[in-house]
């Protein structure tokens, strides 16, 4: 059996949807699947992930769209001012004015590479990120009569977020949509919110869909202890802005409580990844709490740093079709969480998931200030962490490993195949 699958997030690319592409791939494989991928051309990212394909898919790499050519073009400028000026408002602009984003024209590159390479396909599975290889994938389903897996990591015309929300845009976006699925065999979504969501839109042509979550790893399981620290440390690992996730209330409260704490031992908050320069910004002017930024690790640092921490600050979304990726490696991480939450607990997903564990503190639940909240967590850190401990052994939160998630994925596949009509 050989499948092709197509996607802008594949390592090196450093993105949630690269390591849900890695274990989707090792469902493929694990059920007999040799996969050929369709993915950018390589550059500088997470070469952790990289390591983690397995040796049974083999990668081809297609040109660069349009957008990340005159990307790579400013790149080259010598000043940063100039350069980083640049950067922006072209990608502001062509958010705005490009269907289905940014990476428009990327599947006609994905369409040449796909004819070059020798041999028949069994099947096709497309991932976004870029959702050009919707597009790629849906024009090679037509011509070759194989079926095709759509892999929403996201919501595609229904995408909530900025630019995609954009009226222009999600009605551009829902006409190639519409027709792009007219081929489509299945579709996999992330929650079930998505997935009704979708068939609510697209009625009764949908084609079916199969609710596949999010994980976390099992490779590399955390210590049953932080490693040692002076005082508590709080870690936010993940991506957050102004727009999306403000963390500068949440600090300011932190501030507070490690004041009211007692001075009895140091507080730190200490962020990881691609967050906004306002809350470095913000810590200058805090007193009581001590502000450590690392900026982007590799997925397998990013675990240990989750270990290592004394309590784990989780920020949702403020729509409610998807839930954090990080949410499922925060969980297996065993710490306790401190949840804030952004959309209303009856439809937030998270809220839901969260609500049923051990060592989770809701921050968003009627239960006085959130300095107040804060406090009381940063003085029963060691209970919530011993009842941490027990997070993993419901059953219900072991099906979220990678390993029975990948399963599903690559039964689903093989399943695609025995359905397969007679040409």
């Amino acid at each position: 059996m050989r499948a092709l699958l197509i996607s802008s997030s594949i390592p090196p690319v450093a993105e949630s949807q690269s390591i849900r592409n890695v274990f989707l791939l090792k469902g493929l494989c694990g059920a007999g699947w040799d996969v050929d991928v369709i993915a950018p051309p390589l550059g500088k990212g997470d070469e952790s992930l990289l390591r983690q394909i397995p040796d049974r898919v083999t990668i081809h790499r297609a040109g660069p769209s349009t957008y990340d050519r005159i990307q790579s073009w400013i790149g080259r400028i010598p000043s940063p001012l100039v350069r980083n000026t640049l950067r922006g408002v072209f990608a502001r602009l062509a958010g705005v004015l490009l269907v289905p984003d940014v990476r428009c024209g990327w599947d006609r590159n994905v369409i040449q590479v796909a004819k070059t390479i020798g041999g028949e396909f069994d099947l096709i599975v497309s991932s976004a990120g870029s959702n050009t290889a919707h597009l790629a994938a849906s024009a090679l389903a037509r011509q070759w009569g194989v079926p095709w897996i759509a892999e929403y990591g996201d919501p595609w015309s229904l995408n909530p977020l900025a630019p995609a929300k954009y009226w222009h845009n999600r009605a551009r976006n829902s006409r190639l949509e519409r027709a792009a699925l007219r081929y489509c065999s299945a579709i996999t979504v992330t929650t079930e919110s998505t997935a009704a969501a979708m068939n609510k839109w697209i009625g009764t042509s949908c084609p079916p869909i199969e609710v596949i979550p999010c994980g976390y790893s099992t490779a590399k399981p955390c210590s049953t202890a932080p490693a040692p620290h002076n005082g508590i440390v709080v870690s936010y690992i993940g991506t957050a802005s102004r727009g999306s996730r403000d963390l500068r209330s949440i600090m300011v409260a932190l501030d507070k409580a490690a004041v009211t704490h007692g001075g009895k031992e140091t507080v730190t908050f200490r962020m990881v990844g691609s967050t906004s320069p306002a809350f470095e910004n913000k810590g200058r002017e805090l007193r009581h709490l001590t502000i450590q930024s690392r900026g982007w690790v590799s997925y397998e640092e990013s675990l240990e740093l989750m270990g290592s921490s004394d309590l784990l600050l989780l920020v949702g979304n403020r729509q409610s079709l998807q839930v954090p990726a990080k949410l499922f490696n925060y969980i297996a991480a065993e710490r306790p969480i401190l949840y804030y939450g952004q959309a209303p607990p009856e439809v937030d997903g998270t809220h839901a998931i969260l609500s049923r564990l051990p060592g989770v503190v809701l921050l968003n639940s009627a239960q006085g200030s959130l300095e107040d909240q804060l406090e009381k967590a940063l003085s029963q850190s060691k209970q919530l962490l011993e009842a941490s401990q027990r997070r993993l052994e419901p059953a219900w939160i072991r099906a979220y490993a990678w390993e029975n998630i990948a399963g599903q994925f690559g039964a689903l596949a093989s399943g695609l195949l025995v359905r397969k009509p007679a040409q």
